[in-house]
């Protein structure tokens, strides 16, 4: 039987404060190149496009279903439910 080590197990949780910095520097606005200018006005796009597509994901998984859809899927539920009710119950 193997015994593991337990004592100088790394520590994966901690709530203690981090200390950290940053690994690039920020860039100023008013000192960036065109290039990093592009970048900057790209960043900005992408986040503003997830935001809607976010909010678009909530509004569709929030409307009503249609009624087609739901007349379908209560059909399936009584028909179902009357399947279950001619199963014999085991004493």
């Amino acid at each position: 039987m193997t015994r593991i080590n337990t004592d100088n197990a790394v520590k994966t949780f901690t709530v203690d404060v981090l200390q950290w910095r940053p690994w690039l520097e920020t860039v100023d606005v008013l000192r960036a190149t065109p290039a990093q200018l592009a970048v900057l006005e790209e960043a900005r796009r992408a986040e503003k496009a997830a935001q809607q597509a976010a909010r678009e994901k909530i509004r569709r998984q929030n409307r009503p279903r249609p009624r087609g859809v739901k007349r379908r899927m209560v059909d399936d539920k009584k028909k179902h439910g009357a399947v279950k009710k001619l199963r014999g119950r085991v004493e």
